[in-house]
């Protein structure tokens, strides 16, 4: 398994950094994946397909886009880590040769990824979709906003019920559908406008980005 270095952008096979020796817990570096993950998936994805129908006027037709790979979330890590475009760009451009020369066919997500790395006009749209999203989108549209919320919502849902269904072999009843219901209206972290800022964002904001093309 590879991981990338949230202090230099190195990637590596471990969590300890044989370039700049930044080591970081297993339990920190999920929890910034799993921001980034969500990132991607309702800030950048699903933003796109909803600005993409309202420039057409259509009615919102929700989609189940494919989930990202973990090489576009370790550069969503990257941005919410407050680290500058500039290397941001360049560690991209290392993670797209290191997916050219490490993997010998692409799956369509792979593409989307690729896509994004490869051609900047895209890579600038996905840091700063990426950064809005995790501000909260506070001065975004908001038909686009209320498409985003109502994508985790249907997501959170989706996810309870498929347990019930997963565990149980069941449909959920109209009483489990309820409580499911309470349940996501009470949970602050599914409202796009509720950020909880992770201790290890701060941490990374607070020190400066030590790599550097052509150092370590």
């Amino acid at each position: 398994m590879y991981y990338i270095c949230l202090n230099c952008g190195q990637i590596n096979d471990s969590l300890s950094c044989p370039y700049c020796r930044e080591e970081i817990s297993k339990e920190q570096y999920d929890a910034v994946m799993t921001d980034a993950r969500r990132s991607i998936r309702y800030g950048y994805y699903y933003r796109e397909i909803a600005e993409e129908e309202a420039k057409e006027k259509s009615n919102h037709l929700h989609y189940n886009i494919l989930s990202p790979t973990n090489f576009l979330e370790w550069i969503a890590a990257l941005v919410i880590a407050g680290v500058a475009y500039d290397t941001i760009k360049y560690v991209a451009r290392n993670v797209y040769l290191f997916i050219k020369e490490k993997m010998s066919t692409l799956g369509e997500s792979d593409e989307k990824v690729i896509e994004v790395l490869e051609y900047e006009e895209k890579l600038i749209r996905f840091v700063k979709y990426t950064r809005e999203f995790h501000a909260g989108l506070r001065d975004v549209d908001p038909e686009i906003v209320q498409y985003i919320q109502e994508e985790i919502n249907a997501d959170f849902t989706a996810e309870q019920t498929g347990a019930i269904l997963n565990n149980e072999h069941r449909c959920p009843t109209t009483q489990e559908i309820m409580k499911i219901m309470q349940k996501r209206k009470s949970r602050t972290d599914l409202n796009i406008h509720y950020k909880e800022e992770l201790e290890i964002f701060e941490e990374l904001k607070k020190k400066s980005f030590r790599y550097r093309k052509g150092e370590g």
